[in-house]
This record gives C-alpha cells, structure tokens and sequence, in this order.
C-alpha cells in the first residue's frame, strides 16, 4: 500500500500549457512517489470561444450576486470541471471599456490616424 501526496497547483492563464501537464502527469504516474495533482487555473477566452458564447440564461445557479455555469471539458487532455460567473456589475463596466477603447479608435481614424502609429517616444 503506497501512500499519495495530494499537490494543488494555482495557476493564471499566462501559466497554462500542455507541455506542463504533461510533464506532471508524467511525475504523478511515477510509481515510486505516487502524486495526485489538481489544478485551479484559467482558461484563454481565444481558446475556448465557444464558452464565451453562452447564453445568460444558462447561467442556472447563483453564488452572492453572482450567476454561474458549471461544465465539463477536456483542457490540455485533462477532463475538467469549468466554472464561469457573471457579474453584473462587472460586465456593465467591462463594455464601457470596450466602447471607450472603439470610440478612441474611431477618433483617431476620422483625424486621419491610426491607434498603432500615435505612440510618442
């Protein structure tokens, strides 16, 4: 009977790749220092555009104020439970950014710029 290390490892989404699990799915098949790794971590929305596209209302349950969909999806050829939330709030000041940055973009396209060509050194 062998004895299990349980390993929890947090990481962002810059942090994520399939190289890097699996080199600790390698490490945890490694009979002679058996190892259970869960991750927490976050998804890149570029890779999983259709999550993005889920309709509020499947957002079936609620934490405080926010609502939340839960799933299952294979990430890096691991199954994974995927939690996403909506916030209000949030989302609200999130397209003001958006506008902000597409109305900054259009300025300077009617002043006869572009964003890219306007930085100063």
């Amino acid at each position: 009977m062998s004895t299990w290390t349980l390993f929890v490892l947090i990481c962002d989404r810059g942090n994520n790749s399939r190289a890097k699990f699996d080199a600790l799915q390698a490490h945890a098949a490694d009979d002679s220092h058996p190892l259970r790794v869960d991750v927490i971590g976050g998804l890149v929305a570029a890779h999983h555009r259709d999550l993005l596209r889920k309709p509020l209302k499947a957002y079936s349950q609620t934490h405080k104020n926010l609502r939340v969909w839960t799933g299952k999806r294979t990430v890096y050829g691991l199954s994974a439970i995927v939690v996403m939330t909506y916030h209000p709030g949030l989302a609200a000041r999130q397209r003001r950014g958006t506008f902000v940055k597409w109305d900054a973009r259009n300025l300077l396209r009617s002043l006869g710029s572009s964003p890219t060509n306007n930085l100063v050194h």
